[in-house]
């Protein structure tokens, strides 16, 4: 279950919602240890938002909280590097500038099929 809610970037109570909504719209079925889909929805399914209570809830989302908070950010970006070598090298020399710009050196070696920039 964790490495359902790791791919799916869910927390472990929104995957239990979003679980029992599909069985109970009969869109899944669940043994205990195996999925099996019986119909796709026509259109994605979305849970309505939960209320949002605690401090937490509200950093994480709500817009105006977030905004008085300097705006959405992030603090680190996986960058998945194009196969075309003229791509590839396009968008190196993009991370490059940046990492340079932090005071760092990009590392090519590493660089075969993504580079990791991250922000303090």
């Amino acid at each position: 279950m964790d490495r359902i809610c790791a791919a799916l970037e869910l927390t472990l109570d929104d995957y239990l919602v979003v679980r029992d909504s599909l069985i109970d719209m009969d869109l899944i079925a669940f043994d205990g240890t195996r999925f099996q889909v019986l119909s796709l929805p026509p259109a994605p399914v979305v849970p309505p938002p939960r209320p949002l209570v605690t401090q937490d809830d509200f950093e994480d989302h709500d817009p105006a909280t977030i905004q008085l908070e300097g705006g959405p950010y992030a603090d680190c970006l996986s960058v998945f590097l194009p196969e075309d070598p003229d791509k590839k090298s396009a968008v190196l020399e993009l991370c490059r500038r940046e990492i340079e710009r932090e005071g760092f050196d990009l590392d090519e070696s590493t660089a075969d099929e993504f580079v990791f920039l991250w922000w303090d």
